[in-house]
């Protein structure tokens, strides 16, 4: 006989295959887009030669480098721990639809693992990359209403960044919860006996 699997487990799962594939897919988008870009993410110029718009990829790269020298390797290792925690999402939830114990463990491991990222991120983020994007912002010099428009859009976008790693926290605390209530526990470990 199959073992019982709780409601909340399958719903778990299925979150895990859902996210964990758009997780792939915007991880594999990212490592391209980082390829691509030497490392900085960074787009060609958008704008009519000498706009903001024009020059602004170059000079931010370029304040990056000088600022923040080992950005390009945090992009790459974030875009490749990301991948890395996408996989395990579906490898997890494939776990937990057969109700398997490795299926569980491994969900806990991705929710840790997930929250710590979130949290080491939102430090890093907070405390290092957001001071230079404002140091960078500060040495902007719009002229036109769609330039000043541009800088307060990314002003409000390095703004929220921190703290949309904590929000994105949400899931795999919701995860953790879920996995270890008793009833949850209780239906991993009784596979044996059935």
């Amino acid at each position: 006989m199959a073992p019982q699997r709780p409601t909340s487990v399958l719903v778990i799962a299925i979150l895990q295959f859902i996210f964990g594939a758009i997780g792939l897919v915007s991880g594999v988008v990212a490592l391209g887009t980082l390829a691509t870009t030497g490392g900085s993410g960074m787009f060609a110029p958008n704008g009519p030669p000498g706009s903001l718009g024009a020059d602004l990829p170059k000079k931010l790269e370029g304040f990056m480098e000088r600022e923040l020298p080992y950005y390009k390797v945090l992009n790459f290792a974030n875009a490749g721990v990301d991948l890395l925690l996408s996989a395990t999402m579906i490898i997890s939830g494939a776990g937990l639809i057969q109700v398997k114990p490795w299926g569980r463990t491994l969900t806990i491991a991705y929710a840790f693992a997930s929250l710590a990222l979130k949290v080491i991120g939102f430090v890093v983020a907070l405390t290092i990359t957001l001071p230079v994007m404002k140091a960078f912002m500060q040495t902007l010099t719009p002229k036109t209403q769609e330039e000043r428009m541009l800088v307060t859009i990314m002003d409000t976008v390095a703004t929220m960044t921190p703290f949309m790693l904590l929000v994105f926290g949400i899931y795999p605390l919701v995860v953790l919860y879920l996995v270890t209530r008793p009833h949850v526990k209780a239906a991993f470990s009784n596979i044996g006996a059935a």
